[in-house]
């Protein structure tokens, strides 16, 4: 079981070589808390407005529920996963990032605060682990860890 406060979703400090994201690779920008973070465009199916996730008995912690999205069940993960204990950012325009759904595979789901913008990075902007974007670090998410890690627990 993923605890939240064990769970690697974040990319380590010095894992990252700067040349690791190709010049002009998007991502996503948004804020859980006071935090600004952001995951690679191409693993974001949509962002939408918030739905309610029906709670699941005995479900895993990092889980707040499933949710119908375009038909289908998606798994709804606890921003705790990403920010660790955070409070929601008051009068945020609270959005659901929807990542892209791989066959035979499980669709997640994050809560977040406040959608900020795509940024365009290019190598010179990143850091170990973060973007540089205007000045203001954003935490860079491992998605393919993320989500291997929340399927492994789901079983």
């Amino acid at each position: 079981m993923i605890e939240l406060e064990d769970s690697p979703v974040l990319v380590e400090p010095d894992s990252v070589p700067v040349t690791e994201a190709a010049p002009g690779e998007k991502f996503v920008s948004f804020e859980l808390g006071e935090k600004l973070y952001c995951v690679a465009a191409a693993s974001v199916q949509e962002v939408v407005h918030p739905v309610a996730p029906a709670a699941v008995p005995r479900s895993p912690s990092w889980l707040l529920g499933l949710a119908v999205y375009r038909g289908e069940s998606v798994a709804l993960i606890d921003p705790r996963v990403v920010a660790g204990a955070y409070s929601p950012a008051p009068g945020g325009k609270a959005k659901i990032v929807v990542f892209r759904f791989l066959p035979n595979h499980t669709q997640f789901a994050l809560p977040i605060d406040s959608l900020r913008e795509m940024i365009t990075a290019d190598p010179a902007s990143l850091r170990a682990g973060e973007i540089v974007h205007e000045g203001r670090p954003a935490t860079l998410i491992d998605h393919e860890q993320l989500f291997a890690g929340l399927e492994q627990n789901l079983s």
